[in-house]
């Protein structure tokens, strides 16, 4: 038995002598070959970013470790066999190569080639565009492409001269406004990775339209239609615009445009019509209509009716206006009589048919004409009114609240008897031409009405004693106002001459009155007492001052001549003295109110009285023209105007 097993020892060892003689003798099975794939591959620019792929291997045992050689930078092969590129790459073939082993010591070598081709930039909108004339001098637009890598660059390589394209292939216009018709630029786009493509754009010019704008219209008198010139306007034209008349008449156009007419023309329409073109060919059309007008007709039925150193003219408007509205009428006053007749100032006054005209004398009579206006001119007077004598035949009553009453042809020209007053009216004084007066309040407050023109007052003054009358100049240019101890206040043209603000009066001043050339006044007191100043200081002619009154001096008037004037007291007696004529009194009447003043007629050869109640008494040749006698007053008659 241990022969047997030490038989199997011996043949075991022999057989592994053997072996290991073998092994040295016989080398082992030789190392495999290892491949990769893909080998190529081709893509275009356009993918090239971020591009990657996986070398595949195959005779390999385990894991393959990839080693590179060529190729960098543009293919970079990981340790892994991941091939990726470094970027956008150009057209063009790129190749990376390199060696790969296993952990059994198989090896291998690896080539893989990227062929990269070229994109094709293509053009995208715009590809055309159309524009006018007018702005094509300043067009612009984009080129837009799809496909490039990148920046791109536009060149142009034919087309027109007047188109440009910028390397960034931006479109613009040279040698603008261009005229009517297409024009078309081509070229070539690339980028920065050789990409390429060509471009093309067509620029359309259409007409304008040439617009004619104001004028299109115009008016003119005959006299002036030979003289009548204009310009034509228009809007959308490029350069000079020729106008070329087709049609129309009495009215010419010029290749300017200037407008002209043929001569003097009756009164009508007349028009022109034609084309218009500039030098790009834009054209349009005008019109243009000429209205030839003249004067107006004469006015018909014209009358007249006396008032104050004026008179109310009325008339119907012409039947033929001459085309165009009135505009006013011209009024000339005629003196008739009693003197030679004379043509007064002519008066212009706005549409209507019936105006006052003032600055007559009382006393002469008058006739009228009217002429119509209009654009055109003045038209032929009217005939002759029949003639018309003013007269300041009436008067007005003032109230001590301003209310006023006006009787006979003296017209109403406003109030303060609606307002709340400071102090109460005590008085007033009326214009020269009759249209108008001035109301004094006792703190010497000065209200205008009609053509009184306001000249200053005391109103915010403070005064000693308060405002007890007025009077005006002869040329209505200012007025005095007189306080009860005599203080005088001067207005506008009136001058100072002197008061008796500074005396001891026996008794208050309660009135005024100015000569006749308004270079002096008088003043009067309750008793009668007269104070001249200027030329009234050589002009006294006597006084009540040393005489014993039933009742007090209420207020005084003046001769037309200024050589002698009147006192009234408030029984209604009355005083004359130097050339004034006394021509009644109501001293021996019985009255129901006090008088409170007197007015001078017209004439000056009669006077009329006037109570608070309003109540009239007429002397002389003073007509009675009514009174408010009989009415119920809101506040008692302060005096009369």
């Amino acid at each position: 038995m241990l022969r047997k097993a030490n038989r199997r020892i011996a043949v075991g060892a022999v057989l592994a002598l053997v072996a290991a003689s073998l092994a040295v003798l016989v080398p082992s099975a030789y190392a495999a070959t290892i491949t990769a794939t893909p080998t190529s591959e081709s893509i275009a620019t356009s993918a090239t970013f971020g591009h990657t792929v996986q070398l595949t291997t195959s005779g390999n045992t385990g894991a393959v470790a990839f080693t590179q050689s060529t190729g960098t930078p543009e293919l970079t092969v990981s340790g892994t066999g991941l091939v990726s590129t470094s970027g956008s790459l150009a057209a063009g073939a790129y190749t990376a190569t390199g060696g790969m082993t296993d952990a059994s010591s198989d090896s291998g070598a690896y080539s893989y080639t990227l062929n990269v081709t070229a994109d094709v930039i293509t053009q995208v909108a715009p590809t055309s565009a159309t524009v006018g004339t007018a702005g094509s001098a300043v067009f612009t637009d984009q080129l837009i492409t799809t496909g490039s890598v990148g920046a791109e660059s536009f060149a142009k390589s034919g087309g027109s001269a007047s188109l440009l394209v910028s390397s960034t292939g931006a479109v613009t216009v040279t040698g603008g406004p261009l005229s009517v018709g297409p024009y078309t630029v081509n070229g070539t786009i690339s980028d920065s990775l050789l990409n390429a493509g060509t471009f093309t754009f067509t620029l359309t010019v259409t007409p304008d339209t040439v617009t004619q704008v104001a004028p299109t219209s115009a008016t003119v008198g005959t006299s002036g239609s030979a003289a009548f010139t204009d310009q034509l306007n228009t809007t959308g034209g490029v350069g000079t615009v020729t106008f070329n008349k087709t049609g129309g008449s009495g009215v010419n156009v010029s290749s300017t445009g200037g407008v002209t007419t043929t001569g003097v023309l009756a009164p009508g329409t007349y028009s022109a019509t034609g084309t218009m073109s500039d030098t790009l060919g834009n054209t349009g059309t005008f019109a243009f209509t000429l209205t030839v007008n003249t004067v107006p007709g004469a006015p018909t039925g014209v009358s007249a009716s006396g008032g104050n150193n004026s008179a109310t003219v009325r008339w119907s408007a012409p039947l033929n206006n001459g085309g165009s509205p009135i505009t006013g009428y011209v009024i000339t006053p005629f003196a008739v009589a009693p003197s030679p007749p004379s043509t007064g100032t002519p008066e212009v006054v706005a549409p209507g048919t019936s105006a006052t005209v003032g600055g007559l004398t009382n006393g002469t009579h008058y006739a009228f004409t009217v002429a119509a206006m209009n654009v055109n001119g003045t038209g032929p007077p009217s005939p002759l009114s029949a003639p018309v004598v003013p007269d300041s035949s009436g008067y007005w009553l003032v109230a001590s609240d301003g209310g006023i009453f006006s009787f006979g042809s003296q017209q109403f020209f406003g109030s303060t008897g609606g307002k709340v007053l400071n102090k109460p009216i005590v008085g007033m004084a009326s214009t020269p031409s009759g249209r108008g007066y001035w109301l004094v309040a006792s703190d010497g407050g000065i209200f205008t009405f009609g053509d009184a023109v306001f000249f200053g007052s005391t109103g915010a003054k403070p005064l000693n004693k308060p405002i007890v009358g007025m009077a005006a100049t002869p040329d209505g240019g200012g007025y005095w106002l007189v306080a009860s101890d005599g203080g005088i206040f001067a207005f506008g043209d009136a001058k100072f001459h002197g008061s008796t603000g500074n005396k001891v009066l026996n008794r208050p001043v309660v009135g005024m009155a100015a000569t006749s050339g308004g270079n002096g006044y008088w003043l009067v007191a309750s008793d009668g007492g007269i104070f001249g100043f200027g030329t009234a200081a050589t002009a006294f002619y006597g006084s009540t001052g040393n005489i014993h009154l039933n009742k007090p001096i209420v207020g005084m008037a003046t001769t037309a001549d200024g050589k002698g004037y009147w006192l009234v007291a408030s029984d209604g007696g009355i005083f004359s003295f130097g050339d004034a004529v006394f021509f009644g009194s109501a001293g021996a009447v019985h009255l129901n109110k006090p008088i409170v003043g007197m007015g001078l007629s017209p004439h000056g050869r009669g006077y009329w009285l006037v109570a608070s109640d309003g109540g009239i008494f007429s002397y002389g040749d003073a007509v009675f023209y009514g009174s408010t006698g009989a009415m119920a007053l809101n506040q008692p008659i302060v005096g009369l105007g």
